[in-house]
C-alpha cells in the first residue's frame, strides 16, 4: 500500500519528528520540506510526501510512540512527534478524497500520489516535485 501525506506548513517541524519516531533515521526529518511547495485556492501552503508503507504501518502510526532504537542521542522530539500524531487524518476512501485543510495532517492511501494531491485541492507544479520525493521512506 503507498500513503500520501500532505502536510500544513505550520506543522513541517513537527511532522518530520514524527515521520523519524516511526522510520528509519535521522533522515528522515527531511521527509516534510521547506519551504512548502503546494497550494489550496485559500492560499495555504503545504508539504507533501508519498511512500510504500508495510501492512503494520498504520497500527504502529497510531498507537502509541515509542523512541526507536536508532535514536540514540535524543534526537527526535517525541512531544512534537506526539503533537503531529495527533493531527494525522486517514482518509477511509469511502467518500471523494478530501480537501487539504491547515489544521490536519491528511493521509491519503492509493497508488497515484500525484493524483490524489490535486484531488485534495493542492497545486504548484507538483508533477515535478514529486519527482524527487516520491520514494521517500519515512512519513
Amino acid at each position: 500500500m503507498r500513503l500520501t501525506f500532505i502536510c500544513p506548513a505550520a506543522f513541517i517541524d513537527d511532522a518530520n519528528h514524527l515521520a523519524m519516531a516511526l522510520a528509519f533515521s535521522l533522515a528522515d526529518g527531511m521527509t516534510y520540506r521547506k519551504p512548502p511547495k503546494l497550494q489550496d485556492a485559500n492560499g495555504n501552503l503545504y508539504s507533501a510526501a508519498s511512500s510504500p508503507v508495510g501492512p503494520l504501518f498504520v497500527s504502529k502510526a497510531t498507537s502509541s510512540l515509542v523512541r526507536p532504537e536508532w535514536d540514540v542521542d535524543n534526537l527526535i522530539d517525541m512531544g512534537a512527534a506526539q503533537s503531529a500524531q495527533a493531527l494525522v487524518r486517514l482518509w477511509d476512501g469511502a467518500d471523494n478524497v478530501p480537501l487539504a485543510t491547515p489544521d490536519v495532517i491528511t493521509v491519503l492511501p492509493g497508488e497515484n500520489a500525484v493524483a490524489l494531491v490535486h484531488a485534495a485541492g493542492l497545486w504548484h507544479n507538483v508533477d515535478e516535485w514529486f519527482g524527487d520525493n516520491i520514494e521517500n521512506k519515512g512519513a
